[in-house]
Parts: structure tokens; C-alpha cells; sequence
């Protein structure tokens, strides 16, 4: 009886033994021992928000993530796109002429170009339309293609010099912006 009870847990500790050994050894190949490269923590960093706003919401990062562009947002519900870096924090975009909110969407690989939506009051008046952002011109609208109206712009190339976006003329419909030339009707999907 006494071998029979040896030869039961013999076993049942080489069936448990055997998995630890094997996952121990892969711990150790892959990080797990002495020689492993230190694993770096991430951290977080608290982008605060813009004077007189209560939110802030980050909504793109430029490619090596210094730069972030948001939105900050009153209790009341006005809204302002930012631009935030380490050095500076955020500071607000500003807004279309006439314009009472301004949102970020996208961020060009260096920083440099924020892509955003607003409303504005100069000829066309629209309650949405597509700018950019750069540090020397300040905020800048997209024109729309002709006849359409409440554009908005959703991304861009890493350069900043091609906008992708959507606009209401009859159902939505897709545009590119490319520099200074007029915008590009991509048509709707399904149109023959």
C-alpha cells in the first residue's frame, strides 16, 4: 500500500513539475532572467486643458508623439481644438471667422499641421467646414467643392499637404484636398 501511495504521488508531481520547469524555461528565454533588457514603464502625462475649458480630449499624435491634438470643451458645451506639447502645454487653435467652435482631427507626422472642423459666418456661411492649422497662418478653411456644404475633414498625410474629408451636397460624398489646388470630388461609394 505504502508503494502504491508513492508510485500515485510520483506521478502526480511529475504532472505538476514538469509544466512549471517548462514555463520557468520559457520565462528565461524570454525575459524572464538575469540578462533580460529592463522593461521601461510607460507613463502618463495629464495634457491639462485650455483657460475657461473644463475637458480636454486628445484625439491625434504626431509620429513620435510629442505633439498631441485635441479638444477642450466648456461645461456649457463650447469647444476649442488644441495643440499640446511638453514645452508649451495646450494652446487653443481658434476658430473660423465668425466661428464659435473649433475640433481637432488629425495631426501631420512633425506636428506642424492640425487638421480641424468648425463652423463659420464668412461667405459660404456653414455650420461645419474643414481648416487647417499651422503656427505662421493660424487657422485656414478648406474650400468645398462647389455646391457642397457642411464639409468635414476626417485625416491627412503625414506631410500635412493632402486632406481627406466628406461633404453634404446631395448625400455624403468624399473629397481630397491637395495644397493649393481646388478640392477633388472621390464621389460616393456605389456610384456608377
Amino acid at each position: 500500500m505504502t508503494n502504491m501511495r508513492f508510485g500515485t504521488v510520483f506521478a502526480l508531481a511529475r504532472r505538476r513539475i514538469w509544466p512549471m520547469i517548462a514555463v520557468l524555461s520559457l520565462a528565461s528565454c524570454f525575459g524572464g532572467g538575469d540578462s533580460a533588457a529592463p522593461v521601461q514603464s510607460a507613463t502618463f502625462v495629464a495634457l491639462g486643458t485650455l483657460g475657461g475649458y473644463a475637458t480636454s480630449q486628445a484625439v491625434a499624435l504626431s509620429a513620435d508623439g510629442s505633439i498631441v491634438a485635441g479638444t477642450a470643451s466648456t461645461p456649457a458645451g463650447r469647444r476649442q481644438a488644441f495643440r499640446w506639447t511638453e514645452r508649451e502645454g495646450p494652446v487653443g487653435l481658434g476658430f473660423m471667422p465668425g466661428g464659435t467652435y473649433s475640433a481637432a482631427a488629425a495631426v501631420a507626422a512633425d506636428g506642424s499641421v492640425v487638421l480641424g472642423n468648425g463652423d463659420t459666418t464668412s461667405s459660404p456661411a456653414t455650420s461645419s467646414a474643414a481648416f487647417l492649422w499651422t503656427a505662421g497662418a493660424g487657422v485656414a478653411r478648406l474650400q468645398p467643392p462647389p455646391g457642397a456644404a457642411l464639409c468635414a475633414g476626417a485625416g491627412m498625410s503625414g506631410d500635412g499637404s493632402v486632406v481627406a474629408g466628406t461633404s453634404l451636397a446631395i448625400n455624403n460624398e468624399a473629397f481630397l484636398w491637395r495644397g493649393g489646388a481646388a478640392p477633388v470630388s472621390l464621389g460616393r461609394l456605389g456610384d456608377v
